[in-house]
């Protein structure tokens, strides 16, 4: 996974065209691509918490917890965040080799159940940690599938904006 996290574009040639002659939008037309954007952006945020729950990889919340939206100034622009640093291993899976971080594996044991024992949480662990040094995990898409869901309806709403705007009468 980057350094910097998981990074979506999406690219659409009628979209880039129309987007291009941006300064000869008005107001109402602005106002309209930045609520599609905002709709977008906090959409793909609940469709990707809800995939979490769907995939069964929830125990402690955390990840769920750390998806959040963010907008530039302008609300134009929209991300979405995953705090978690596990949030790309369970997107992606983790292949085998080198040993993953005891501590979130220790906290995992103790949600699920798995010992209670405070002597032998740190033991369960390192066994967890060893198999998935050895084995890997399988990924367990969350936020792509729910970004993929949102970006065509995005584009499909900002064409509709666009055309109807008056301006971009080729889409």
């Amino acid at each position: 996974m980057a350094k910097d996290g998981i990074q979506l574009k999406v690219f659409d040639k009628d979209m880039n065209r129309a987007l291009r002659s941006i300064r000869f939008w008005g107001g109402k037309t602005l106002e309209q691509c930045s609520n599609e954007v905002i709709k977008a952006t906090l959409n793909t945020a609940a469709d990707a918490k809800q995939n979490v729950k769907d995939n069964g990889s929830i125990s402690t919340s955390l990840l769920i917890n750390s998806i959040e939206s963010r907008f530039n100034k302008l609300r134009n622009i929209g991300e979405v965040i995953v705090g978690a640093a596990y949030g790309g291993y369970l997107e992606f899976g983790r292949k085998a080799g080198g040993f993953p971080p005891l501590a979130p594996l220790e906290t995992w044991v103790k949600k699920k159940g798995i010992e209670t024992d405070p002597k032998k949480i740190k033991s369960v662990a390192f066994l967890i940690g060893r198999s998935i040094a050895n084995n890997g995990t399988k990924p367990r898409p969350y936020l792509i599938p729910a970004w993929k869901k949102n970006a065509n309806l995005l584009v499909k709403n900002l064409k509709v904006v666009l055309r109807n705007s008056g301006r971009n009468a080729k889409l």
